[in-house]
């Protein structure tokens, strides 16, 4: 298996479980998401992976009405959000269980839950 396959698979093993896994560098200290050889921040391949809250809030977000890639085109209408996770990193993700789209806003707080999306057991959010 590759090095770049063998890093990944601490990561899904861990969505199987509803556990969400970010790397931290031992060279930096960054945390980052999402997994990777190298730290974004001095480049050392010294990462290990720490479990994550899941909590967070919106930063961003925007409901996708039409045009969804192919793999997904069935899912619209849907809410594609960046989440500003309480351990600091960013990602972008699905929100998902919301009553209506039109009720949510930055900086509300949302906690992770994982869906099947694309043949992947992948960190969704929805609100708290």
């Amino acid at each position: 298996m590759s090095g770049e396959m063998t890093h990944l698979t601490e990561f899904w093993e861990a969505t199987e479980r509803d556990v969400l896994l970010g790397q931290r560098c031992g060279r930096c200290g960054t945390l980052q998401y999402y997994p990777r050889l190298r730290c974004t921040e001095c480049g050392s391949g010294e990462l290990e992976y720490e479990q994550l809250s899941g909590r967070g809030v919106i930063y961003s977000w925007a409901e996708v009405l039409r045009n969804a890639p192919s793999a997904v085109q069935a899912d619209v209408p849907y809410v594609l959000a960046i989440v500003r996770l309480e351990e600091g990193p960013q990602l972008l993700t699905r929100i998902v269980d919301s009553a209506d789209p039109q009720t949510l806003e930055c900086d509300a707080p949302v906690e992770v839950v994982f869906r099947e999306l694309g043949g992947r057991r992948l960190p969704c959010f929805r609100s708290v």
